[in-house]
């Protein structure tokens, strides 16, 4: 029991170590769209969770874990289905964890699992070669699947209805087991790339950014992979607050955010954001930018105009 023990540890330290890949610093949208297009390209981001993908030697899903290395209890029905290469490790965004990945996954019926990043690719670490290369390879492993005519698989056949039934034809749900599962984020290179890209997914798709990748940048580079978002700013009147969290009130919403700040009751405060969650009254990845002496203080719950 104590050896089992031992190597359960063992591994999970293991995926903890593993690169991170993820984008880093945020950019604002007019500065990422002047970064020069011969280093630089523009991916939609997917809103989920960064999960990190095994596959086994027959290149097959083995397990689906977070950035520490814990299983992600969403990514369990993912195993089993064949990915990529042998013996691979992909990086990729899971539709769970998010408001957006949620509706996502409730409104297609199943999560998929966005791929943008491989650090292994059929037993061999990548993280070396530049991020447009490891991209290539995320393609590479699908078209070898294609090939073999195991990119499209499902354990369910559909009647004259298009209706699904399980193999004891019963009605089941049409939940494929096959590629459709984990599609590659699609990266746009060009000099006006980004902005269609930020038209297209933003504007139009309600996306909630993109990200700007360096084609050349080896894995988990510094600022190799940059968020682009907007960013809007609110003024808000303090509640109640302490050291690691304030209350606060504006446009009619009561909301609280974590902060290593203690400003007084009754201050205004300016915020940054990034747009409001659709479940809660509150703004999305809100952090207080200053305390505005210049308006004075506002009674508590009071309003803003």
């Amino acid at each position: 029991m104590k050896n089992r023990q031992w190597r359960g540890a063992s591994q999970i330290w293991h995926h903890r170590l593993v690169t991170y890949c993820g984008a880093g610093s945020l950019l604002a949208p007019d500065e990422a769209l002047k970064l020069d297009p011969d280093r630089w390209a523009w991916s939609p981001k997917v809103d989920g969770v960064y999960a990190v993908v095994e596959l086994d030697g027959a290149g097959l899903v083995a397990a689906v874990t977070s950035r520490t290395g814990q299983p992600l209890r969403e990514g369990a029905e993912m195993v089993g289905i064949a990915a990529g290469a042998p013996h691979s490790r992909l990086v990729g965004e899971l539709e769970a964890h998010t408001e957006a990945g949620i509706r996502a996954a409730a409104t297609r019926g199943w999560a998929a699992l966005h791929l943008f990043d491989v650090l292994r690719y059929d037993g061999v670490d990548v993280g070396d070669l530049g991020y447009g290369q490891r991209w290539g390879l995320l393609h590479r492993g699908h078209s070898i699947l294609e090939a073999e005519q195991r990119a499209r698989s499902a354990d369910w056949t559909a009647d004259g209805r298009g209706r699904a039934h399980d193999a004891g034809g019963r009605y089941c749900r049409a939940i494929p087991r096959d590629l459709r599962r984990l599609p590659v984020v699609p990266v746009a290179r060009g000099g006006a790339a980004g902005a269609e890209l930020w038209r297209a997914y933003v504007d139009v798709g309600g996306g909630e950014g993109l990200v700007a990748v360096r084609l050349d940048a080896k894995a988990g580079a510094r600022g190799a992979k940059r968020k682009v978002k907007v960013t809007d700013t609110l003024d808000a009147v303090v509640v109640d607050a302490d050291a690691t969290a304030a209350v606060l009130t504006a446009h009619g919403r009561t909301f609280t955010i974590g902060t290593t700040l203690r400003p007084p009751r009754g201050a205004v405060v300016e915020l940054e954001h990034h747009g409001w969650y659709e479940t809660s009254s509150g703004p999305r990845f809100a952090r207080i930018v200053r305390v505005r002496a210049e308006l004075g203080q506002r009674a508590a719950g009071g309003e803003l105009h």
